[in-house]
């Protein structure tokens, strides 16, 4: 593994937990929370998921 890599996923991980730690509560939370229809709210906070789980993917891999 060269230094590219490792700080490549370094800052991989740290956009994850940004994403999922400070994200979540300042974003996800009140979206949930919103007038909008349910459909569109589900729908918002599935792709949300989806992106946490491919930030923390790359991190990882």
């Amino acid at each position: 593994m060269n230094k590219i890599h490792l700080g490549t996923g370094i800052g991989a991980a740290a956009l994850a937990a940004l994403h999922t730690f400070v994200g979540t509560p300042e974003v996800a939370d009140p979206l949930l929370a919103s007038t909008l229809e349910d459909r569109a709210e589900y729908i918002n906070f599935f792709c949300w998921h989806i992106v946490t789980i491919v930030l923390w993917a790359v991190a990882a891999g």
